[in-house]
Parts: structure tokens; sequence; C-alpha cells
């Protein structure tokens, strides 16, 4: 027991090691600011304000009713305490409908907490984003801050508030996993919480500042393979035959995934990201050169894990039966049950990457765009790439797995 905890305290240290060692040199330097905007804006106490500075090219901060674009935007939690709609027709030969509405929202967290402020809402009927808010609706409110940050200069709704659903969500998920899996439910309630963590601490972070995606998986990819094998089949040969395995597989997938990057012209992204990359602070430095490789890598960790286990836990049985079976005898027994660990696993797998851009082929083919369209838009080809290279990732782990595990046992009961 206690070298087993040892194992995991060392599985996770390399996490936290990781992100000691290569942290980055831009962390060193002098922060301005979560919201991009310096604290020497506008010059120092003393000096001339027009006087030109040639190090400064194209001064804009003369106007102060101008400023308000540079302005700190917050966020907080709210609710409609009063509406006033206004619906009026705007073509008699259709059902569209423009729909104002003048609103009194009550902020209900952070330092303006129980502060009213008045807004005003504009939805068309026939847009299926509209937001019509009734009363009591809880909204998330975007508040423009003033040039001190001190007090709010304007504020709206931008969106319905779903967290407090989300949450509850996610507890009845919780005890549900846990209730029924019982020890497995914990170890998934433990990964996800541990995945979550690593992506929102660790991976986005460290993109942001500029460090390669392919670095940044590697430990998140190995702590979550090297936990869940060893809570599943704690340390021994077959721990480290699915835990070579599943790594082989996953840096299959990936690499095939990097080439398909490269030579499809790959980002994975929409329009609308990338347009709010272009007005990103400048303090971010992110690349997103091999991001299809680090995402391809933690999609095939799951179900190669899940293949590699299932293998594993088979050829076990089979050599508790029979004590003298042939190592050729073991492995065609790892690689019967491994097909059919991988036929589950790959529907499964495929079913989830399709469902991400249903909503995108819905639209597409509501403007009658071709096929062929369809299939090159980048996030469509990007998803479906990922999910390829995933299928033949795992399809790499079956012989691996089963092999080197009957290399192992070599025909003798692993409990003699």
């Amino acid at each position: 027991m206690k070298k087993n905890l040892t194992a995991a305290l060392v599985l996770i240290l390399i996490l936290i090691m990781t992100i000691v060692f290569i942290s980055p040199p831009v962390f060193a330097e002098g922060d301005d600011g979560v919201d991009g905007t310096s604290d020497t804006e506008g010059g120092g106490e003393g000096e001339d304000p027009n006087t030109e500075d040639p190090n400064i090219e194209d001064p804009i901060i003369e106007d102060p009713e101008k400023k308000v674009s540079n302005a700190i935007v917050n966020y907080y939690r709210g609710e409609v305490i009063k509406v006033e709609t206004i619906t009026s027709r705007q073509d008699n030969t259709m059902d569209e409908h423009q729909v104002v509405q003048y609103l009194e929202v009550k902020i209900t967290s952070g330092p303006f907490k129980n502060r009213v402020y008045s807004t005003s809402n504009t939805a068309n009927t026939l847009d299926a984003s509209a937001m019509i808010f009734k009363l009591g609706d809880k909204v998330m409110l975007s508040a423009e801050m003033t040039e001190s940050g001190s007090d709010i200069s304007s504020i709206y709704i931008s969106d319905y508030y779903r967290v407090d659903l989300l949450i509850a969500y996610a507890i009845v998920a919780a005890i549900v996993i846990c209730l029924v899996g019982r020890v497995s439910g914990i170890r998934v309630i433990v990964t996800v919480v541990f995945s979550c963590l690593a992506y929102y601490f660790y991976f986005v972070p460290f993109m942001l500042k500029g460090i390669d995606p392919k670095l940044l998986i590697l430990p998140v990819a190995l702590i979550v393979t090297a936990f869940n094998l060893w809570m599943d089949l704690g340390f021994g040969k077959d721990f480290l035959a699915s835990l070579v395995g599943t790594a082989i597989a996953a840096v299959v997938a990936a690499f095939l995934g990097l080439i398909a990057e490269k030579a499809a012209h790959l980002i994975g992204l929409g329009e609308s990201e990338l347009e709010m990359i272009l007005y990103m602070p400048e303090h971010y430095a992110m690349d997103f050169d091999g991001l299809t490789f680090a995402l391809t890598m933690m999609l095939t960790v799951g179900s190669a894990m899940s293949v590699s286990g299932a293998i594993c836990d088979h050829m076990i049985e089979t050599n508790r039966s029979n004590r003298y079976i042939s190592m050729n005898a073991l492995f065609a027994y790892g690689m019967e049950k491994g097909r059919s660990a991988l036929a589950k696993s790959s529907v499964g797998l495929v079913f989830a990457s399709v469902v991400c851009f249903v909503p995108i082929w819905i639209i597409y083919t509501g403007y009658d765009t071709p096929l062929f369209v369809l299939l090159n838009n980048n996030i469509i080809t990007t998803q479906l790439f990922r999910m390829m290279a995933s299928l033949i990732g795992i399809c790499t782990c079956v012989p691996v797995t089963a092999y080197l595990f009957a290399k192992l046992l070599r025909g003798r009961s692993m409990y003699s």
C-alpha cells in the first residue's frame, strides 16, 4: 500500500515539476494588469501633457469621452427586476417581429451588489439566438468601468446566467456516478476534476504565454493515464502493458493529427474565434502550432485506456484458468478481446466527434451548401482528422498491449 501511495504521489509531482521548470521567462516580467491597461497611461506626474514624446506614436488620449473603448469590462451576476416590452411588426407578409425591451437589472454579486441599473434589449423573433427576458431571469451583466476602475460607466446584459444550473447538474451527475460506480465512480470524478484543473490552471495559461502545446500536453496525458490505470489495475505487469499500449496509441494518433494539421493547413478555430484573437491583449503570444497534436492525444488517451485495460483483464482471467497456455495462444486471446473492446470504444468516439459539428452541419445544409464545401470547413475537417487519427491510434493499442502482456506473462500464472 505504501508503495502504491508513493508512486501516486510521484506521478502527481510530475505535473508540478513541469510547471516549475518550463515556466517561460515572460512570467518574470512586470504585469500590466489582467485587463491589458497600463498604470502609467497618460504620462507621469509633473509632465506637460502637450509635450510630444518621440518614442510614442499617435497618442489617442486627448478626448476623455473617446477613452471609453479602452475601459475595463467586468462581469457580474444579475437579475431582471422590471420589464417593459414593445413589439412591432417588421413586415406584414412575414411573422418577423422586432422586440424592444426596457429593463431594470439588479447586480447580485461583486462589490456593486444590490445596485439597480436601467438598460435595454433589442431582439428579433426570427433569430434563434434572440434573448427576450422576463421578470426574475438570472442574467450575466457586462459592466464597462470608468478609467479608474472604481465605478461602473455603463452596463448591459450579455447573456443568461447558467453557471448555477451547470453546478447543480454537475453535483447530480457526481452523486449518480458515485452511487452506481462506487470506487470506479470516484475515480471518474477525480479524473474529470484533475483534467479540468490541469487545463484551466496549466495548459491554457502556459499556451497563452507561447509555450508549445505539444510539450504542455505530455505531463497531463501521462498523469491522467497512469492514475486511471493504477486505480483500475494496480502496479504490476498489466499496468505496465496498458500504460505502454496507451502511450503508443496516443503518440501515433497525435503525430497523425500533426501531419494532418500541417498538410491540410488546419487551425481548428471558427471565424469568430479568429476575429477574437486579433483583439487579444498584446502580452499574449499564443502558438497554435501543435494544438491539433495535443487535443488528438487527449482524445485518444481515454479510449485507449479502456481498450488496453479490457485486454489485460481478459488475459489475466485466461492465464488464471490455464497456467500452461502458450504465449501465442495468450496473445490471440488478447487480440480477440481487444477487437471487441475496440469496436465499442470506436463507436463511442465517433458519436462524440460527430455530435460536435452537427449544429454547423445543419446550418450549412440549410443554405444548400454542397457536401464538399461542408467537409472543407476548418472546424469540421479538424474534428474529422482528429477522430480518424484517434481511431488509428486505438487500433495500434490492441496488438501492442496484447503482445507486451503476453510477453511479460510468458504463459506462467502471474500469481504463482
